[in-house]
Parts: structure tokens; sequence; C-alpha cells
């Protein structure tokens, strides 16, 4: 064998050494982050409505949420309204609709569907994910997902806690979505333990 050829042959032997692992790291960082959403949202579960702000800060703390604060939204006049009674319904507890702040948590391995923290390594697989086409994502673990959590504060107890998982899937995003809250946010919506519905969400990538 000549030396070039050995040569060569040593490159290509380094460079599929140098794929596996960081494929195999990719695969370990993906799966610790899917072990941190699956606590996150076990964790979120548990957060009743009434609890003091204090009793979720380590949590915050523990996923590197934020705190943020909500533009307020002023009601339109009420003969604007085409539903008069979703008018008085909002108007009577707007007080128990909106919040003083909000504290965000998010989780994902690529930070491009949700507001997850970033970091270099992060930064890094989003880029190497861009870069490869969309149907060859799946087969190289680059399909993205992410988990997010919302604990709206006021008067200094937890209002309302909800929470969404996004899912890339072949064609569309799957996701699911709950929330817990003082109060039915329409007027329509009866008092009970669950409702269920629908939605369509445009993506980055123009992806529903």
């Amino acid at each position: 064998m000549s030396r070039g050829r050995a040569i060569a042959l040593r490159f290509v032997a380094v460079a599929l050494v140098v794929v596996v692992a960081f494929w195999a790291s990719l695969r370990a960082f993906t799966e610790y982050k899917a072990h941190r959403a699956k606590s996150l949202l076990a964790e979120a579960s548990r957060i009743q409505i009434g609890d003091t702000e204090s009793s979720v800060l380590a949590l915050i703390g523990r996923y590197g949420g934020f705190k943020w604060t909500p533009e307020p939204e002023p009601l339109p006049p009420r003969d604007q309204w085409i539903d008069k009674d979703e008018y008085d319904y909002q108007y009577e507890y707007r007080n128990d609709l909106q919040s003083d702040y909000k504290y965000e948590l998010g989780i994902s391995p690529f930070g491009t569907t949700v507001a997850a923290p970033k970091d270099r390594w992060t930064e890094t697989l989003r880029s190497v994910r861009e870069s490869v086409p969309v149907r060859l994502r799946p087969l190289l673990g680059l399909r993205d997902w992410g988990t997010e959590v919302e604990v709206s504060i006021r008067r200094g107890h937890v209002q309302s806690v909800a929470a969404m998982t996004l899912v890339e899937g072949r064609s569309q995003w799957l996701g699911h979505r709950w929330e817990l809250a003082e109060r039915m946010p329409r007027s329509h919506m009866p008092s009970r333990a669950y409702a269920i519905g629908a939605a369509n969400l445009t993506m980055a990538e123009g992806a529903g």
C-alpha cells in the first residue's frame, strides 16, 4: 500500500470517528433535554392556583426561566363588540384575567421552537441542523421539538400555569397545550375539568 493511500485511509477513519462521536454526543444531548422537559412538565403539573410566588421560584431558577411583564390590552368600547356578553365578561373579570407579570421557561435541543435559553452548544447544533436538508433531519436525529411552561403571577400568587409541547412531524407540527387558571378566558367556555380544541400554527419554515 502506498504512503499516500495509507494517509487517505487514515484520514477517512479519523473523519468517521469524529462523525460518530458527534452523532453520539448529539443523541446524548437531545436525550438529556428530553429528560429535563419531562421533569419540567411533571413539576409544572403540581403547581396549584393560589400558590405563593416564592414557592415557584426554585423551579424557575432550576430551568432557567425569565420574568416578563405583558402589555395590558385595553378593551375597545362596548358598542364595538358584536358579542356584548363577551364584553361584559371581559370587563367584569379583567383584573382576574390580566396578570402582573409572568415567568416563562423553555426547553428545546435546537432553540428554535420556544423561548429556550441559548448557549454556544445549542447555537452550534442549530447551525448544523439548518444546514441539513429537511428530509434528512429525522434520520440524523435532528427533528426539532420544544416544551414551554408559563406561570402567571398576580398579587404575589399564581394566577395561572400553562404548558405546551411542539414536535416536528414528517409533514406538519404536532402539539399539545394545557392551562390551569382561575377563570375561563372566554365567557362561552363552561367551567369544567378540561377542554379540547384544535389550532393551526405557522412555523418559521412555512410548515403548519
